[in-house]
Formats: structure tokens, sequence, C-alpha cells
């Protein structure tokens, strides 16, 4: 019996209260984080002044594009500068937070590595401000000719796309990724947009 490992109660009991107080420690220590992240400490001050530019798309319709009708659908790629946001089409709607100051989007062919013959929209982004933007297909009957981007009031993009879903974050580029808000509804109006 010389290699035969002889149990020890009082070490095991030893170790299961060490293991018991550790674990407490642990359960305690996790709510007081959790507390603190509640508490306002995930978004960082800075952002919560910056700008917001929601983009909406409309979604395919037989008459799109047609005299007197709604835009087409947008296909194609959302630049901001040069750098590329997304990739839109359908009824989506996608928010990103930018530095206030100036700024240009560009609306592209979904087949363009840059925004060079692209439709373009130059903005002044005041601090605190949500801004909406309409992508779309300005004539594409019978055959595509250009893309459109422009300005619109909250109210009109929430009358056309209340109901349109968030685009995917599977469509964003690096930039677009960096400065996406996520969402689970279409943003409210308020009183400073």
């Amino acid at each position: 019996m010389a290699g035969e490992h002889r149990y020890d109660s009082r070490q095991s009991t030893s170790k299961k209260f060490t293991s018991r107080v550790v674990i407490a420690l642990v359960a305690l220590a996790c709510p007081v984080a959790f507390a603190a992240q509640d508490n306002g400490l995930q978004t960082p001050s800075s952002n919560v002044k910056d700008p917001l530019v929601t983009f909406v798309n409309n979604g395919f319709s037989l008459t799109g594009g047609l005299p007197n009708q709604k835009s087409e659908e947008f296909r194609g790629k959302l630049f901001v500068g040069d750098e590329p946001l997304a990739m839109m089409s359908g009824a989506r709607f996608v928010t990103f937070h930018f530095d206030p100051g100036p700024i240009e989007f560009t609306a592209q062919t979904w087949m363009a590595s840059g925004p060079l013959g692209g439709a373009h929209l130059k903005l002044n982004l005041v601090a605190g401000k949500h801004y909406f933007v309409e992508v779309r297909t300005r004539v594409s009957w019978p055959v595509t000719k250009g893309f459109g981007i422009k300005e619109i009031t909250c109210d009109e993009a929430r009358k056309a796309h209340e109901q349109d879903k968030q685009l995917e974050a599977k469509h964003l580029n690096n930039a677009g990724q960096a400065t996406f808000v996520p969402e689970t509804s279409f943003p409210a109006c308020s009183s400073s947009t």
C-alpha cells in the first residue's frame, strides 16, 4: 500500500470552502460591474451630440421611375467622401453618426470602385441634429439613367419608410461599420430635425 493515495477529508473540505468563497465573490462582483455599465458608461459622451444621418431607399415597384411615380429602388453603393459606407438595395434604412461639419455623400452604381460619376449631396452637419437622406434611381424606365440622392424631412421619411427594416450589418463596409447606429425600428422625429 505504499503507492496508494490516501484520501484526507479535512483537505477536501478546506478546498470546497475556498472554492465556495471564490464563487460567492465573483457572483457578488458581476452585478456591480453590470450596474456600472447600465449607468450610461457604455457610450462615450463625445458621441451623444454627433449628428446622425439616416439613409432611406424605396423598394421595388413596377411603376417606379415612371413620370409622376415614386423613385425606383436604388441598388448601389453609398459613399462618404471616397470611403464606401454600405451596399444599399430594397426597402431598407440605415443610420450612421458623423463628426459635425461639411461632408459629402454619394450614391453610385454597385460596380463602381469610387464616388466619381455618382450622384452627390453636400451637407454641413450640425451637432445634435438628425438628417434624413433618400437614395434613388432617377430615371429607370426603360433603362437606368442615373442615381439620385437628396435630403428629405423626417416626416417625409417616416411616411414612406416607417415599415422598412434596417439594413443588415453584412452590407456595411469598414467605414459604415465604424459609424453604424443599430436600431430596432425606424428613428423617431424630434423637434431638432
